[in-house]
């Protein structure tokens, strides 16, 4: 397969298509279907992090995005053009790096459908793990869909969150505006 290079204005939207033209590049290389979810998160992590430094960084050069292979060796490269990112004038906050991760997460999982709008809070948490009490602060983040979605929705979260035992609790919804409950219906419809 040829090389397929794309560039694009650092801007948050512009990272789902990368995520697209990424997998669809894979899919005509042959990479294996069960992995091109594997590709769009890392694709939308890389790419979320580039726009984000170019923002932060008021660098107005494209993102690029070069990928190609074949099969089993399918290789995506995202430059951020930036270089030494350490020149920026304010530094990445602690936990940037999560941030950026939880919203390429989830990017994908509204982009996916599975999900109409996602929150991230953060929080202290205090549990125990293994025999041990542990305090760390985390990020809470509320997933907003349709209960006809908790088994893909599980399965994706599962299957990109870094803890071997992720929180993953459903609460209905026993009340709620109708506007609000009829969109969020629409945007998780396939």
């Amino acid at each position: 397969m040829a090389t397929v290079e794309i560039r694009f204005s650092a801007l948050p939207a512009h990272v789902r298509t990368a995520r697209l033209v990424a997998a669809a590049a894979a899919r005509r290389a042959g990479v294996d279907e069960q992995l091109l979810d594997e590709i769009r998160l890392a694709v939308g992590e890389a790419c979320s992090r580039a726009v984000g430094l170019h923002r932060r960084g008021g660098l107005n050069a494209p993102v690029t995005v070069t990928m190609g292979g074949e099969g089993a060796r399918f290789i995506v490269a995202v430059r951020d053009n930036l270089g030494d990112p350490s020149g920026l004038d304010a530094p990445e906050p602690e936990g940037w790096d999560d941030v950026m991760l939880g919203l390429a997460v989830l990017r994908g999982l509204v982009e996916d459908r599975l999900i109409a709008c996602g929150t991230m809070v953060p929080a202290a948490s205090i549990y125990r793990w293994e025999g041990a009490v542990h305090e760390e602060e985390e990020v809470v983040v509320l997933l907003k869909t349709d209960a006809s979605k908790w088994n893909a929705l599980s399965t994706a979260v599962r299957d990109r969150h870094p803890y071997d035992v992720p929180e993953l609790l459903a609460f209905p919804a026993e009340e709620g505006s109708s506007a609000y409950l009829s969109w969020l219906k629409a945007e998780v419809a396939p």
